[in-house]
């Protein structure tokens, strides 16, 4: 029985119940959609700051990989022992190289050096005719997906890394300070 109608609405007074129930059934769908697109949402960010933390940790590795490229450039460039005696000649640049595969967690970069250099100098630089300078400028690239072999790659896929460093190099040979022929 319903206590707000009289008799005659009574068709009304069901009507309202069976509205009661239906209102609760539609908040609770509403309440299940909501969580599971607040759901849905987390889980994409939590995937998308894993991501951005595996990309971050192969930057860090790309860029290890190219300094790698760097010091592999200065050892020969900068050495001396290939020298003869009295041969006062810095070292001339190497073609462009990719170093072999690297160890461990560098293991899946390339690495790609190449080198251009200034004709050595030698015309009374710092008071002295026989000093030999040469300048060197080094690039090194290195990347997790060469194009051809080497890096970098014009057309890269998803998860591409690639970093790459340049450095200055100067050689300078005085035969008046003996062997190793370095000015100091």
């Amino acid at each position: 029985m319903c206590p707000m109608f009289p008799d005659s609405h009574r068709p009304m007074c069901r009507l309202l119940g069976v509205a009661q129930r239906g209102f609760s059934l539609v908040t609770a769908i509403f309440l299940l959609v909501v969580l599971a697109v607040l759901g849905a949402i987390a889980v994409s960010i939590g995937g998308l700051q894993q991501s951005t933390l595996a990309l971050d940790a192969q930057g860090a590795h790309a860029y290890q990989a190219a300094y790698a490229g760097v010091q592999w450039a200065a050892y020969k460039l900068l050495k001396t022992t290939d020298f003869a005696p009295n041969d006062y000649t810095p070292n001339e640049c190497f073609a462009t190289t990719n170093l072999p595969s690297l160890a461990q967690s560098l293991g899946s970069f390339t690495v790609t050096v190449t080198c251009s250099g200034t004709p050595a100098s030698g015309s009374g630089t710092e008071g002295k005719d026989h000093r030999r300078i040469k300048t060197y400028s080094v690039t090194a690239t290195a990347c997790n997906q060469p194009s051809g072999g080497s890096c970098p790659n014009p057309s890269p896929a998803v998860g591409y890394v690639e970093r790459q460093l340049r450095a200055t190099l100067h050689k300078c040979l005085d035969q008046d300070v003996g062997t190793p022929y370095s000015c100091g």
